[in-house]
């Protein structure tokens, strides 16, 4: 499992998203998801987890700011998707400890987690719409991948 990625979702209604990015995270050896829970908490549809959440250690907060401390306390960056980003998938390898940031399915990326990223990634789409998971999907496989090859290598 990895503890240099892990997964920040910002106040996520729908349980079958909840759900899909559990087990997205088991399926990349992600080994955390940070959970943000303003207003309700995170759901996740045991009929599409399919077990999963067994496996995935779910950390929650009532606030942005309290999952903020406790990324800084690992040492890990943010890193969202936006329209200006600079950042390519495969860029994510080179950041030793990486939080990859999910919005909600209304507003997006709270502004708070918004003005705190550290990287910013391009979103890849000519639509003009915002497709935070997608844009970041990429990022996330690629960068799990990559780590997931140096430790299978020995580097």
């Amino acid at each position: 499992r990895l503890g240099s990625v892990t997964l920040v979702v910002d106040a996520l209604h729908d349980p079958h998203n909840g759900a899909a990015l559990v087990r997205s995270c088991d399926a990349f050896g992600v080994q955390r998801m940070h959970a943000i829970e303003p207003v309700e908490a995170l759901a996740v549809a045991t009929t599409v987890s399919r077990g999963t959440q067994k496996w995935i250690d779910i950390l929650r907060y009532e606030s942005a700011a309290a999952c903020l401390r406790a990324l800084a306390l690992t040492g890990h960056e943010l890193v969202a998707t936006h329209p200006d980003g600079a950042l390519l998938p495969a860029d994510l390898a080179s950041i030793p400890r990486v939080a990859l940031v999910m919005g909600n399915e209304r507003e997006g990326i709270a502004p708070e987690l918004r003005e705190q990223r550290d990287e910013r990634q391009p979103e890849d789409h000519d639509d003009g719409e915002h497709h935070d998971d997608e844009s970041l999907g990429g990022g996330w496989r690629s960068c799990a991948r990559r780590r997931a090859v140096r430790r299978c290598r020995g580097r």
